[in-house]
């Protein structure tokens, strides 16, 4: 569904997810260091951000499939692949600004992963940092799908 637009880059969600890692490592060091505990992260805050990114390559994956022509469009398949485009670029600009986050967190506390391991806040904060990288990539392939080739024959637009 982009026609003549980039669209979002990696870049874009890299320099975003630096952005927030900056001003979330910022924000925590000095909540950290003023003597309260930082907010807790947990293994379970991953399985959302996994369950988005595969729904939207489902959704994405039923727009690529409508625009190479194998499934017949109805009237509103643009604007249902418009609305499956945006959905990918939110889902990219959601997962750096939770990747940044929760990379920060884990930066802040690693002394607890040295001392607790897999078990500490640090090493769920890298989980989840992780599964936001998941999401970015989802929402970057998705965008990619969304992509129509411009067509040859057609004038171009003005």
């Amino acid at each position: 569904m982009l026609r003549g637009g980039r669209g979002l880059s990696v870049g874009l969600c890299a320099l975003l997810a630096v952005l927030v890692l900056a001003v979330g490592y910022a924000v925590l060091s000095w909540w950290s260091e003023g003597g309260r505990s930082l907010p807790p992260v947990g293994y379970l805050a991953t399985l959302p951000l996994v369950l988005v990114a595969a729904l939207v390559l489902a959704g994405a994956w039923s727009v690529r499939r409508t625009v190479r022509g194998r499934r017949a469009s109805g009237p509103h398949d643009g604007l249902r692949g418009f609305r499956v485009l945006v959905l990918c670029q939110a889902a990219a600009l959601t997962g750096a600004v939770v990747a940044g986050w929760s990379l920060a967190h884990a930066l802040v506390a690693r002394a607890g992963l040295a001392l607790q391991g897999l078990g500490s806040d640090a090493a769920a904060a890298l989980a989840v940092t992780a599964a936001g990288v998941l999401l970015v990539v989802a929402g970057l392939v998705g965008q990619s799908w969304c992509r129509l080739d411009e067509d040859r024959t057609a004038p171009p637009a003005p």
